[in-house]
């Protein structure tokens, strides 16, 4: 992959200014058992990535990071799956901003933005059960109820559970011909709350 990074922040001073022509190499196994893509109801979907960019491949700045995601369906009866989630990752002091773990979401942390905290390594747990309403027999219907566990840091530090941060939230979903609609609401440890609205797949 080649990339042209100009990062520049339209507000506030959190996010760095780069200008980077980054070229890097991933490689990525995926192992997926589940039945059925959206509101799978059993199996695992298992994604192990590594990706480098050196002075080998003509990038601006050189960086390695590698990350995992392993989440599971079980059935508990017939409208009821359990789904916990694990995901970590971790990279070089070098990693530049535009290429750092990201978290928060309706999919990766309730109670935050979209890809609100950032940082060099991260570890995360996402713990849920998933019931399939039983009306309209028209339309998949599905509340699901989560609890989320997330760490990240900038820098290498000793790791505490201070450090940690706590998530938790309802969802209703739809299944429709264009893909799942969500509606989602989210609160967190430190008092944050946050309504979520996503439809069609992501890419």
């Amino acid at each position: 992959r080649s990339e042209k990074i100009d990062l520049k922040a339209t507000s506030g001073i959190t996010t760095p200014q780069e200008r980077l022509t980054l070229r890097n190499i991933t490689l990525r196994s995926e192992v997926d058992t589940r039945d059925r893509v959206p509101f799978p109801t059993r199996g695992k979907y298992h994604i192990l990535e590594y990706e480098t960019a050196g002075r080998f491949l003509d990038s601006d700045v050189s960086y390695t990071k590698i990350s995992s995601s392993l989440e599971a369906y079980y059935p508990l009866g017939a409208a009821i799956a359990f789904h916990p989630k694990i995901v970590w990752g971790t990279s070089d002091q070098t990693t530049p901003f535009a290429k750092q773990f990201r978290l928060g979401g309706i999919e990766s942390f309730l109670g935050f933005p979209e890809d609100f905290l950032v940082g060099k390594r991260f570890f995360s747990f996402n713990g849920g059960l998933q019931y399939r309403v039983p009306w309209p027999t028209w339309l998949d219907t599905y509340i699901s109820i989560r609890y989320d566990l997330a760490g990240i840091w900038g820098r290498y530090t000793k790791i505490t559970t201070k450090d940690f941060e706590q998530g938790a939230g309802v969802i209703l979903s739809f299944s429709t011909p264009v893909g799942p609609v969500l509606l989602g609401y989210g609160h967190t440890s430190n008092g944050k709350n946050r309504f979520y609205f996503s439809a069609g797949y992501r890419f």
